[in-house]
């Protein structure tokens, strides 16, 4: 279980600096305000930033199991 959990966070975090290098921005908010000031298009940019917010959601309670798993 904890191979799996761990596995899980790191490909998380990969999928977030995938988002990060597409749209050359460090936080979700300042994708936000890309797509907000139409810098980029919002589409697939909008998908994309709600997948940043899950993620991170997701990478928080997967840390969350680590601490009860250990």
């Amino acid at each position: 279980m904890l191979a799996f959990v761990e596995k899980e966070i790191r490909l998380s975090e990969l999928d977030l600096v995938d988002i990060r290098d597409r749209y050359n921005v460090t936080t979700k908010e300042e994708l936000y305000e890309k797509i907000k000031s139409k810098t980029i298009e919002s589409h697939p940019a909008g998908d994309d930033y709600i997948t940043w917010k899950n993620k991170e959601q997701y990478i928080a309670d997967l840390k969350e199991k680590l601490k009860i798993i250990r």
